[in-house]
């Protein structure tokens, strides 16, 4: 019941958001994210011992700093070097194979937020720091639900079918619903010198 709630009141922000930000010439973007590659369904995120990582894994979503450049996380799990998680945006982070909002066929270790995505809107919409139309983003996946915890992570390194390490989320001409589908490396310590 919850779950079917939470769709609905989703549903109802995005065609708010839609008919608003259409009426208003805003621009702006709702992105849903999944794992996958092109020409396969799905794209498991390994942990470590070869196996998905554990249900409700967390995924961080990252600004990459000034240099572009994607900064090993501290041994705290937070991101490292010139690295932000942001949160002004309505989701700063998801949870892999989360059974309570995925939808049923989404295999262990793999996501489809179909139900609520990243709100990405122009400079200055949002409370910074945030994900922002024109940023240079990307995902780091752990393997448990608590960044302090995890002794692994997995970076960014497709989307869409495309090798890349960061996403520019796109400029938009009004406002857009659409889904990104990206594939994660192989799990690296998040402390190595421990």
């Amino acid at each position: 019941m919850i779950r079917w709630l939470f769709s609905w009141v989703v549903l109802a922000t995005i065609i708010m958001l839609f008919m608003s930000s259409s009426a208003f010439g805003a621009e702006g973007a709702m992105i849903q994210i999944r794992t996958g590659i092109l020409d396969k369904q799905w794209n498991t995120i390994f942990g470590p011992d070869g196996k998905p990582v554990p249900d409700s894994s967390y995924m961080m979503l990252i600004l990459a700093g000034d240099n572009g450049v994607v900064d090993p996380p501290n041994c705290d799990g937070t991101p490292g070097g010139d690295d932000v998680q942001p949160t002004g945006n309505l989701l700063t982070h998801l949870y892999i194979h989360d059974v309570n909002k995925e939808i049923p066929v989404t295999p262990a270790g793999n996501i489809f937020a179909s139900g609520y995505g990243l709100d990405a809107l122009p400079t200055g919409s949002l409370e910074e720091p945030a994900i922002n139309t024109g940023d240079v983003i990307f995902l780091r996946a752990f393997n448990h639900k608590d960044p302090s915890k995890a002794t692994h992570y997995n970076d960014l390194i497709s989307v869409d079918g495309r090798p890349m390490t960061v996403y520019e989320v796109p400029y938009m001409d009004g406002f857009a619903l659409f889904t990104i589908v990206v594939s994660f490396g192989p799990a690296k310590p998040v402390c190595p010198e421990k």
